[in-house]
């Protein structure tokens, strides 16, 4: 056999195939799908069904289009079959906790329905064409105690009474949820759990609260339950309406605020005793007092139950008390937290500032950022600065400092000094470091040990671009050796020197350098161990991939 067409799926795993003709024109096509099984995190296990066609040419096909699949198990099926009896297949795919039918509509491959299937060993799913005299059914095996299996057929044009609209249910508490829709109609309300569907009430109100939860055999917190409601009207034939989708509900314990603690002038953090929503970290749950405001980020820490708000305003020692306002805040599971003020005792701030990184603003402007705002009298006295020069470049030095502190973007909050060098920064591989003391925020406390040092360079060097070497020319009676300086770092390399009638008079490897041992010396020696004599010598360099050659003059 031999290979005439190939396609790569962007799974591991392709295992379902089928057949059919999927856009009605009278020839077959394909669908091919497979998935991608991550165990340290099952939401990102995916599964991928691709659709191809013959492009008109032997052995030649094209893309149709493609569906995908997340938050899946792993044993799943797929058939077709023509279910609306118009003249192309439709794609049946099992992929529990779901059931698709995916139809080929105006060029794409869309859902057009979603039923319920539940993985067992096989998971088979079987379909049969609609006919003249029967309607299309789906067969579908269910998960229990026996192997069941589901009929579903496709509905004639109903005539019963419109199905409820935004329906919703939001768990209240670990024994209540809360069911609300839209309808002017008499509503039925059905619960699911664990397969068993129990009608729960029958209302005219446009919301439900199910408080019979704790009555439920086997039900334990953290269980999921379903809910679904029909319209009932007996002005219509039949009286009651198409179901809405089942809807999930995880009834949880009340989320309950464990600490509001003031971290910084600007920054507090509020823990939890469960997780919270990914929605909790909107801005717009939270407002402070005393003219505070909002904040400008929130970020999730502790593993979601708590969260670090910072603000664009100080938090100040007012007389005021300080409170916190929140607002449509919800647990992991959409359980609501109450609205309220919760206040929070101010504190002093007893944090250290130190530096949060540094970077060269052009080449003779260094910028360095801090993580709170500090004294502009600290900030910009040269004396609290001890700056310690690369070989290359030892006469430089710091001209000025000047203090800024950014809120113009809330997102991006800075403190930070500029730094004026003396002359331009020389390109090394040698770090340019500098350390802090005396710094001060406006609490008085001073920059520490842990925070106060950083480093900095021109650029990174990773050629020879930047080489130079010195002395040049070298005095053998005045200096130890040739060095030649802002090589790359952890590579090794070659040198060769020759005399200008092109004779080999030195060469040797070059071992990796590192940052403390980043310079290489030729100290005048030829490959016998001899002092070359005076006159002019080229040499070549080569570091990794890359190249240089120039000339040295010896005097003896």
């Amino acid at each position: 056999y031999e290979m005439v067409w190939t396609h790569r799926l962007p799974v591991r795993n392709a295992y379902y195939l089928q057949i059919g003709d999927f856009d009605g024109d009278g020839n077959h096509d394909f669908c091919a799908g497979g998935y991608i099984h991550n165990e340290t995190d099952p939401a990102k296990t995916f599964f991928y069904f691709e659709f191809f066609s013959n492009s008109g040419i032997n052995n030649q096909y094209e893309s149709m289009g493609y569906v995908s699949f997340s938050n899946v198990e792993l044993k799943n099926s797929i058939t077709k079959a023509d279910l609306d009896n118009n003249g192309d297949d439709e794609i049946i795919i099992s992929v529990p906790p779901n059931l698709y039918i995916i139809d080929y509509q105006n060029g794409q491959f869309i859902p057009v329905w979603k039923g319920f299937s539940s993985g067992t060993e096989q998971n088979a799913i079987i379909a049969f064409s609609e006919t003249d005299i029967e309607n299309a059914k789906i067969i579908t095996n269910l998960e229990g105690s026996e192997m069941k299996s589901s009929l579903i057929s496709r509905i004639e044009d109903f005539t019963g009474p419109t199905t409820p609209e935004a329906f919703r249910a939001q768990p209240l508490n670990e024994s209540a949820v809360l069911l609300s829709w839209i309808s002017t109609d008499s509503i039925r309300v059905y619960r699911k759990f664990q397969e068993i569907v129990q009608i729960i009430g029958s209302i005219s109100e446009e919301n439900y609260i199910d408080d019979t939860i704790n009555q439920i055999s086997g039900f334990d917190i953290g269980d999921t339950l379903y809910y679904q409601v029909t319209a009932l009207n007996e002005n219509y034939n039949p009286f009651e309406s198409l179901p809405t989708l089942w809807k999930p509900a995880i009834p949880m314990q009340i989320p309950q605020i464990q600490s509001i603690l003031m971290t910084g002038i600007n920054e507090l953090k509020v823990f939890f005793d469960r997780q919270l929503s990914n929605d909790a970290i909107s801005s717009s749950h939270f407002t402070v007092n005393n003219g505070i405001g909002k904040p400008s980020s929130v970020n999730f820490i502790s593993e979601q139950k708590g969260l670090l708000l910072r603000f664009s305003n100080y938090l100040l020692n007012l007389i005021n008390e300080y409170f916190l306002t929140i607002t449509g805040l919800t647990g992991e599971t959409g359980v609501p937290f109450p609205d309220g003020d919760y206040p929070f005792v101010f504190n002093e701030d007893t944090t250290a500032p130190e530096i949060l990184f540094v970077e060269t603003m052009d080449k003779d402007i260094v910028k360095l950022s801090f993580t709170e705002p500090i004294t502009s009298s600290t900030a910009e006295n040269l004396e609290n600065y001890t700056l310690v020069l690369p070989v290359i470049d030892q006469y430089n030095g710091i001209d000025d400092i000047e203090y800024f502190e950014d809120f113009d973007n809330p997102d991006s909050i800075s403190f930070y000094i500029t730094i004026q060098m003396v002359k331009n920064l020389e390109y090394s591989n040698q770090s340019y470091f500098l350390k802090l003391d005396n710094i001060e925020d406006i609490s008085g406390n001073k920059i520490s040990n842990n925070g106060n040092k950083c480093q900095f360079s021109l650029t990174d060097i990773s050629d020879l671009k930047h080489l130079i070497v010195y002395p040049n020319p070298f005095n053998t009676n005045e200096f130890d050796g040739v060095r030649f300086v802002n090589m790359p770092l952890e590579k090794a390399g070659k040198i060769w020197i020759y005399d200008l009638s092109g004779n080999l008079v030195f060469n040797k490897k070059i071992k990796a350098l590192t940052e403390l041992n980043n310079f290489y010396i030729w100290d005048g020696d030829n490959n016998a161990n001899k002092k070359v004599s005076s006159g002019l010598y080229l040499y070549i360099i080569k570091m990794g991939n890359s190249y240089k050659k120039g000339k040295i003059a010896v005097i003896n």
